[in-house]
This record gives C-alpha cells, sequence and structure tokens, in this order.
C-alpha cells in the first residue's frame, strides 16, 4: 500500500521525489499513474506480502480439481440468478396474421 503525503518528499539532491510513497520498497512516485504501476509490479507485491497472501488464498492449479470448478459455476449461477439449461422451457405461439 502506498502512503500519499501532503508534503512532497526530497531526494538527495535537494529535488522533489513525489508524493506517494512505498514504506515496503523504499520508492516515491510522482503521480497515481506510477504509484498504481508500482503497486501492480511483483517486486512490490513480494516486498509487501501480497503475493504470499494471493498464494495462501487460493489453491495451486494443478489441485483444482473438477468438483471444484463445478462448484464455483453453481455458486456463481445462484448468484447472477441464472436458470440451468435443465429448467428451460420452450414455449411456441401461434400468431395469427390477417
Amino acid at each position: 500500500m502506498l502512503a500519499q503525503d501532503a508534503t512532497p518528499h526530497m531526494q538527495s539532491g535537494g529535488r522533489s521525489a513525489g508524493a506517494f510513497y512505498c514504506p515496503f520498497c523504499n520508492v516515491y512516485c510522482s503521480d497515481s499513474r506510477t504509484a498504481e504501476l508500482h503497486r501492480s509490479s511483483l517486486k512490490h507485491k513480494k516486498k509487501s506480502g501480497e503475493l504470499e497472501a494471493e498464494r495462501q488464498r487460493y489453491k495451486d492449479d494443478a489441485s483444482v480439481t473438477a468438483e471444484d470448478v463445478m462448484a464455483l459455476v453453481e455458486r456463481k449461477r445462484v448468484e447472477l440468478g441464472a436458470v440451468p439449461w435443465s429448467q428451460l422451457r420452450v414455449t411456441v405461439e401461434a400468431t395469427q396474421h390477417e
């Protein structure tokens, strides 16, 4: 997570380093776009512990079973309110043209 300071930091040489600072990587960013790019970098995720947290949150790809996938599909179906194919019914309505 990057901290946004109200005052710009000074690097060696007396120049402004920017308003966004990452305490994990000791990096200063000059604008929010650069700060977001830094936050999404692999280097930052490793140093901040985000990468390890993600690994603990999810199973390894090799450990995912077909049952895991079907359980996810069913949870999303219920969440989105989708009707399963087996429950769909077709009704044919005849229209008369005069």
